[in-house]
């Protein structure tokens, strides 16, 4: 029982802490760094301390600063509208910017078009005080959706050929191996498709 009060006292003192001592630095929470995005929305969220100049902010994809590109001047909530960033035109939807009374300023929005292949997230931030300012980015790579990526790989479950994003290299794994060789499947009016069925399910006359 004392080892569980403990245990609480040093997490509630953790908590203090963390509030207490908010961000430094200007800090990039969506995208995750070198993710693999296959949703139509990608969400952004940065961060950046009221130490730097709250609405001076600069928050650019592939280049593009977003918030000239709309003409907005922060803060502001709920903005949408549609830029261009290289050939493709991107929609900007639930692009809010605020600034707290206290604590971090906050910017957070969904692009959704975004053409599938690497891009960079960077934001710039200007010390309130003077100085050089801090720049952080965030590389990601968006993909043709899973859904469609499953089409091409081999029934005999044999994984696909990795996936590279930003020079780092992995590979997909979606659900269970897959059986061999595909099965007719009905979709419930009679209408045959084809398809696969998990390999431990493939044999047995359950779902």
């Amino acid at each position: 029982m004392a080892s569980r009060a403990r245990r609480s006292g040093l997490w509630l003192a953790a908590a203090l802490v963390a509030t207490a001592c908010p961000p430094q630095t200007v800090t990039i929470h969506l995208p995750r760094a070198n993710a693999l995005v296959d949703d139509p929305g990608v969400a952004i969220d940065v961060k950046v301390p009221q130490s730097f100049a709250p609405a001076a902010t600069i928050v650019q994809m592939d280049g593009v600063d977003l918030v000239a590109a709309l003409g907005l001047a922060p803060p502001f909530a709920n903005a949408s509208g549609s830029v261009a960033i290289g050939a493709d035109t991107v929609a900007i939807t639930g692009f809010t910017w605020t600034i707290p009374p206290s604590g971090p300023v906050a910017i957070t929005a969904t692009l959704t078009g975004l053409p599938p292949t690497g891009h960079t997230l960077e934001a710039q931030a200007f010390p309130a005080a003077g100085g050089a300012a801090v720049t952080k980015s965030r590389t990601f790579t968006v993909v043709e959706p899973m859904t469609l990526a499953a089409h091409v790989i081999a029934s005999s479950g044999t994984p696909g050929p990795p996936l590279v994003s930003m020079n780092h290299a992995g590979n997909a794994t979606l659900g269970e191996s897959l059986a061999g060789p595909p099965v007719a499947l009905t979709n419930g009016a009679g209408q045959l498709r084809a398809g696969y069925v998990p390999a431990a399910h493939g044999r047995g006359g359950g779902p």
